[in-house]
């Protein structure tokens, strides 16, 4: 009996555009059903339509992507029209998603890096689901772990990037001292602060940022 491609999956890392490191699980959520992935990289559904017309059927399915190098992620599809599309048009199922790296992802030595805590001002309690990100720069992004950990990294910098001063290389990110990146930390439940700091290129930056309960 042959078999018929329903979905396929191309995973790629947000920080080096290649394929995942490590170990990654892909699940259509609804059906409870794990992908195959081949050697390629690419996460295959096959047969679905066979066996789970009723739930194919329904508006979105959702996409889970674990893995313990990257933040989990989530996809809304219509598979239905998907599938219409690969009958009718001879289109592949295909869609693409990006993966973000978690606090635990191999980061080399010498990349530059900001890792950091968020804390309750009140009592040093981490805070999870913070959002924090460089100010202007919505790619330089991320969000704080259960245990209120998070880490952002520069990519692609040229020397504009870099100011020295006393004798270090600093990243210079369009800011009125230039020499300190401003952070920006949001969380429903605290007000929001930015925090200034000198980041150091090619070094691991260490940092904790405290937020105050809104009341």
């Amino acid at each position: 009996m042959k078999t018929i491609l329903s979905l396929a999956i191309s995973l790629t890392d947000n920080f080096t555009g290649k394929n995942p490191i490590g170990h990654v699980d892909v699940y259509l959520k609804e059906l409870n059903k794990k992908s195959i992935e081949n050697k390629s990289g690419y996460h295959l559904f096959l047969d679905l339509e066979k066996y789970h017309q009723e739930i194919i059927h329904q508006k979105e399915l959702t996409v889970e992507v674990k893995s313990s190098n990257y933040f989990d992620t989530q996809k809304k599809i219509n598979l239905s029209d998907m599938i219409k599309k690969r009958d009718n048009k001879n289109k592949e199922p295909l869609i693409s998603i990006d993966l973000i790296p978690f606090t635990s992802y191999p980061f080399s030595q010498n990349m530059t890096l900001i890792r950091g805590i968020v804390n309750d001002a009140s009592d040093a309690k981490p805070i999870p689901d913070a959002i924090v990100k460089v100010v202007d720069d919505d790619k330089t992004k991320s969000t704080t772990t259960n245990k209120g950990e998070f880490v952002l990294y520069f990519k692609d910098m040229t020397n504009k990037d870099i100011v020295i001063k006393n004798n270090k290389r600093l990243i210079n990110h369009n800011t009125s001292t230039n020499t300190s990146t401003e952070l920006e930390i949001f969380h429903p439940n605290y007000k929001k602060i930015v925090k200034s700091l000198e980041v150091e290129a090619n070094t691991i930056n260490q940092t904790t940022i405290s937020l105050e309960a809104r009341k």
